[in-house]
């Protein structure tokens, strides 16, 4: 801080006669040259960097105002008001400054040239005076500088808040993980202009406040981005850089914070968000009065607000908190001034595979900057060797600086060829440890100083005169058998290795590899790590929790560092209510990192929370989500408990308080919908969706726009309980209905509800489809296609798998049309899109890439390109048993499906015997879930076993092709008496597996009779719509005459007359 305490040469002033003054200043007049002339002579001839320059000017502008009988601004008083409270002397030595600059540049302002010759000082003032006075307001000017803005602006220079900006480490001597800080530049950044392009448009915007955030997974590149953007703003005239944790505090509670206004234009970066939301709740609404009060200043600023996380999603966690501040007006503008985040993927210029080789080579130059020492050459990549280093790597600039150091180090470059990313991270974490080893050789010290580093990274920084920090370290060292070991010791080794930041010793960096170095150390010794847990999170809590959770998130599919995940399941139950509600804000529903810690956690509260009334609404959001975290993990019993409970607590609050918790029991109501389908309960799906329609229609009349939003969702919603029970008109209706809405608002707020109106026609294509209107589903599925197109160019990371999952639907209609070039095309963009999405977040887009490639297969086969589609079908495979380890009871299901298939398709080439094995492992899982959850499940068992059946006729082994289509036949039938629409025409199609079977055994008889009742269990459906089931209404048919002609016996054609009639009205309409 600076102390404006120096001499003040009064005199020289006081020498200086009045007019003589007065004459000097008039040249100033002139406010925007004048602004630009001193701001130029600050950057210039000061050598004021940055927003510097601006700062001073506006300090002294408004002093020279001041003296030429200039009205200050209100801004400009609020400064000087500070800077007055702060220095008796201030006002005296702004108006020196000002005089002292009136002189300096009345030559230059000087309109005649006949004034040119005017001199840069007083009349009878000595040189050397002037000189020694001019020396002075230098030395004013630079203590100004020092001055820092965000403290002045809140009257309270003695505040500590910065905005940091830091500078790249001496690298020589220091362990291989300081080279990755973010902030030490170990490469120059590189793939990253169209993210800086789009941050600097943000930033150059009119409007006084915006904000936005930055996500990716860990070593993507978020804060090394940030940084980079930091210093192009700050060079730009802006005062920007990271608010840290400590900084961010500072501000939102010192009693100046009300009036804070800054008086340059602003970027504030903040790391770490989730766990901050309630001073960023704060910070949000000052920026929103901010901008507000903006257009009463003559001369506005701008303040950006950039925030840092691995995940965000706006209805759920940390960014929903931070939406959710404000009321009425104030709220709204918090949400309207949110521009649309951006999720940092893989770094590109001209392609991604370039760009990661530009990495590759960079790090191997700067290791050898570094160590003075030669790498190995960097080897070439075939397309093999090129796809497996960008799984390995991920496509993230932290690993691919990994893979070179270590290639460098080990002299061994041709690991990048089949180094796997456990290999990367566990290597990296090995490389810290013999750095240690080298310094520290006594294996006792080396023990306890590893531990250390490691119970840091989950703390974070920690002063080293802690009280609390040293028993923490005395305590573990004496828990491992070290009681001689000093803290002290073991802080000031940690200070040698890691160095110092403002909260203490810094923790290891990046975050990725201080998670595994930590889970790697602690994990040697587990005896006390839930004691150890305690004593972190009763340390740092929020901060501790929040190190904690990124660990899941990065170590979860690294073999054995994912041990940290079964820790804390073990640690949440015992952890108090408040404690648990801040770890649900900083856990994002969307991360299947989190999904067991998350049902653990509602678990936990609901006994923690009492069952008296006031406490039923909080109960009932909890048994909403703990529904929804039991459902993400294909827990479905468990799932439907508990959101019936969320329903009969919101249907208890609803009889006394309707206008209060309608429409949460609408809400819980559409869940519960959920559960019973994901159940196969099929009726009371229904029921639970038209109820909660009942409400919202209801409440819509009154509300028309607030809820007419949720009504279109639950009439989607209604939708699909409909067509579950083929009731496909209804289904068509209720979509429609939900379009009907949508496209009205999409009207007045395209921004607001575009996306939804997508969604909603994609439902809408999938109801015509199921009814044969295939024209009509590629109409509605192309302009969901359209929508999500145009927002994915402006939003890509918001829209992309949106956009995906509409190609999918496309493709689908196109293939019902027999457009199969079409389908395959659009097919292939979802499956890129989504191999994309999937290279970086794997555990929210995996799912979706193997239902693509699914479709995928589908479409190869209707080209008759099989190898094509066998060779999807099995990475789809592949994708669902790796996800199904991890998550049978939620990634089963969808693996049974892979698996039919890819029997499927080895059936197509003629690989009978891989076919059978495929199909059978596929019926043994459908067997499994459907003993658990027989309605759920028994339709795909059924399907399973078609398949089973085919394949072992294929390879003639008839008596078990009967069998399995005789099962086959036994559940469709039992299924069809209860659901018929849905049923009928797969009953239908197993009577004529069976029929096959029983013909292929010699048993013609009863082979005619099995083809004679898929005809009679399809006849009603199929004169309904023959559209939809004519092909498999011929193909009976077909069978059944032949079954007939076998056997020596004429059909009776009379029975089968009125279908035929249709039937051929049907081929005369599609081949006219």
């Amino acid at each position: 801080m600076v102390d404006l305490v120096a001499d003040m040469e009064a005199e020289v002033v006081e020498l200086i006669p009045e007019s003589e003054r007065q004459e000097a200043l008039k040249f100033l007049w002139d406010s925007k040259e004048r602004d630009q002339l001193i701001e130029a002579f600050l950057r210039e001839e000061m050598g004021l960097e940055g927003y510097k320059a601006k700062l001073v000017a506006k300090i002294l502008i408004p002093s020279l105002g001041k003296l030429v009988g200039g009205v200050a601004k209100r801004s400009a008083k609020h400064l000087h008001q500070s800077l007055e409270a702060y220095s008796s002397k201030y006002e005296k030595i702004a108006q020196h400054i000002s005089i002292w600059l009136a002189y300096r540049f009345r030559p230059t302002m000087a309109k005649d040239k006949a004034l040119k010759n005017l001199t840069q000082k007083p009349q009878d003032i000595d040189e050397k005076d002037w000189a020694r006075f001019s020396e002075q307001n230098k030395v004013w000017i630079t203590e100004l500088a020092q001055l820092e803005q965000i403290s002045l602006a809140l009257g309270d220079l003695g505040a500590e808040v910065t905005l940091d900006i830091d500078k790249p480490k001496e690298l020589a001597g220091r362990p291989p993980s300081f080279w990755l800080h973010p902030y030490n530049d170990f490469i120059p950044l590189k793939g990253r202009d169209k993210e800086l392009e789009s941050l600097g448009e943000l930033a150059e915007s009119s409007d006084p406040f915006l904000w936005t955030f930055l996500t990716g997974d860990g070593g993507i590149g978020k804060t090394r981005l940030a940084h980079e953007f930091a210093k192009s703003r700050e060079q730009a005239g802006w005062h920007a850089g990271f608010l840290r944790a400590e900084s961010l505090e500072s501000l939102v509670s010192n009693p100046g914070f009300k009036k804070w206004r800054p008086f340059v234009d602003t970027f504030l970066i903040v790391d770490y968000a989730a766990q901050k939301t309630e001073p960023l709740k704060k910070l949000l609404l000052r920026c929103v009065r901010l901008a507000d009060a903006d257009g009463q200043e003559e001369e506005p600023v701008r303040v950006r607000l950039l925030l840092l996380e691995r995940q965000g999603a706006m209805d759920d966690g940390w960014l929903k908190t931070l939406l959710s501040a404000g009321e009425g007006a104030q709220k709204q503008d918090l949400q309207f001034s949110l521009v649309l985040p951006r999720e940092l993927y893989a770094p590109v210029n001209d392609s991604a595979d370039e760009t990661l080789q530009d990495i590759l080579s960079l790090s191997f130059k700067r290791w050898q900057e570094i160590t003075g020492k030669t790498p190995p050459p960097i080897p070439g990549f075939d397309d093999d060797s090129r796809a497996h280093f960008r799984e390995a790597t991920q496509m993230r600039p932290l690993f691919v600086q990994m893979a070179a150091i270590h290639a460098c180090e080990t002299g061994d470059a041709l690991g990048l060829h089949h180094w796997t990313m456990d290999d990367l991270i566990k290597n990296a974490v090995e490389r810290e440890r013999e750095f240690i080893r080298k310094i520290h050789p006594d294996a006792s010290f080396r023990i306890c100083l590893e531990r250390a580093v490691a119970l840091l990274n989950f703390t974070g920084p920690q002063p080293v005169d802690s009280s609390e920090w040293m028993n923490l370290l005395e305590q573990d060292a004496k828990d491992c058998g070290y009681p001689n070991i000093q803290p002290g010791e073991l802080c000031e080794a940690m200070k040698s290795l890691l160095g110092q930041e403002a909260g203490g010793i810094s923790p290891m960096q990046p975050d990725i590899l201080a998670a595994a170095f930590s889970v790697t150390i602690l994990q040697e010794r587990p005896a006390h790590i839930q004691e150890l847990l305690a004593r972190i999170v009763a340390l740092s809590g929020t901060e501790a929790w929040g190190r904690l959770l990124r660990a899941v998130v990065d170590l979860y599919y690294l073999e054995k560092l994912d041990v940290i995940e079964d820790w804390l399941l073990e640690f949440v139950p015992g952890r108090s209510a408040e404690e648990l509600y801040a770890v649900e804000k900083l856990a994002g529903k969307a991360s299947v990192a989190y999904r067991k810690i998350l049902a653990v956690l509602y678990k936990a509260l609901l006994r923690l929370i009492k069952q008296e009334e006031e406490a039923l609404p909080e109960r009932g959001r909890i048994f909403n989500n703990l529904g929804y975290s039991y459902d993400a993990l294909g827990r479905r019993e468990e799932a439907f408990e508990a959101s019936l409970s969320a329903v009969e607590i919101y249907e208890r609050l609803t009889v006394k308080h309707p206008d209060s918790f309608e429409p949460d029991l609408a809400s819980s109501l559409n869940n519960l919908g959920n559960r019973y389908s994901a159940l196969g309960r099929r009726e009371e799906a229904l029921e639970a969706s038209l109820s909660a329609v009942d409400i919202y229609e209801r409440l819509a009349v009154k509300h028309p726009e607030a809820f007419e939003p949720d009504l279109a969702r639950s009439l989607n919603n209604l939708g699909n309980r409909y067509s579950a029970l083929g009731r496909r008109e209804e289904a068509l209706e209720a979509s429609l209905s939900a379009v009907d809405i949508y496209d009205r608002l999409a009207v007045k707020h395209p921004d607001s509800f575009e996306p939804d109106l997508a969604g909603s026609l994609n439902n809408l294509g999938m109801d015509y489809s199921a009814l044969g209107l295939h024209e009509a589903a590629l109409e509605a599925s192309q302009r969901a296609v359209d929508i999500y197109d145009r927002l994915a160019v402006k939003h890509p990371d918001s829209f992309e798998p949106d956009l995906a999952m509409s190609l999918n639907n496309l493709g689908m209609d196109y293939s019902a049309l027999g457009l199969h070039e079409a389908a395959l095309e659009a097919n292939l963009s979802a499956v890129e899109i989504y191999e994309r999405l999937a290279q970086k977040h794997p555990d929210a887009f995996e799912p979706d890439l193997a239902l693509s490639l699914n479709n995928l297969g589908h479409c190869y086969n209707a080209l008759g390109r099989h190898e094509a589609a066998l060779e999807a079908s099995q990475r789809a495979v592949e994708i669902r048993e790796r996800l199904a380890v991890k998550h049978p009871e939620a990634f089963e299901p969808d693996l049974g499906k892979s698996l039919n298939n890819l029997g499927n398709d080895y059936s197509a080439l003629g690989l009978h015997e891989a076919a059978l094995e495929a199909s059978q492992r596929a019926v043994d899982i459908y067997e499994r879930l459907a003993v658990k959850h027989p309605e759920a499940f028994e339709p795909d068992l059924g399907k399973s076993l078609n398949n089973l059946g085919n394949d072992y006729s294929a390879l003639g082994r008839r008596e078990e092709a009967l069998e399995a289509s005789l099962r086959a036949v036994e559940i469709r039938e039992r299924l069809a008496v209860k659901h018929p629409d849905a049923f009928e025409p797969d009953l239908a199609l197993s009577c004529g597996a069976r029929g096959n079977a029983l013909k292929e055994a010699g048993q013609d008889g009863k082979a005619i009779e099995s083809f004679l009742l898929g005809i009679t269990k399809l006849e009603r459906l199929f004169l309904l719509n023959p559209q939809l089931h004519g092909q498999l209404m011929a193909a009976l048919i077909g069978d059944y005459n032949n079954a007939y002609q076998a056997a020596g016996i004429e059909p009776d054609q009379k029975t089968l007359s009125p279908i035929i009639e249709v039937l051929e009205d049907l081929k005369q309409e599609q081949n006219p």
